[in-house]
């Protein structure tokens, strides 16, 4: 499932950056990219019926302060069940 993450996670990135293209890289790398740094205790994914329906990659930029990253969601409304 972690790569399943990495694949749409990337793939969602790339629909929102056609303006300046992302460059192709090997998903190992992107997969380095996104879940360094990662907080191990932060929900990651919602999945239901063994698909993803929303992801949220949480990030400690200061002791006690959280960043939420790059998110996505088949529906916007189900990013709340992972930020609570």
């Amino acid at each position: 499932m972690i790569n399943r993450l990495a694949q749409v996670s990337f793939s969602d990135y790339q629909k929102n950056h056609l303006a300046n293209p992302v460059a192709k890289i090997p998903l190992s790398e992107w997969s380095k990219t996104i879940f360094t740094d990662q907080l191990e205790h932060a929900p990651l994914a919602l999945i239901a019926a063994g698909q993803i329906k929303a992801y949220c990659f949480s990030f400690e930029d200061a002791p006690q302060e959280l960043t939420l990253g790059w998110m996505g969601a088949v529906k916007p409304n189900l990013l709340d069940q992972l930020q609570q």
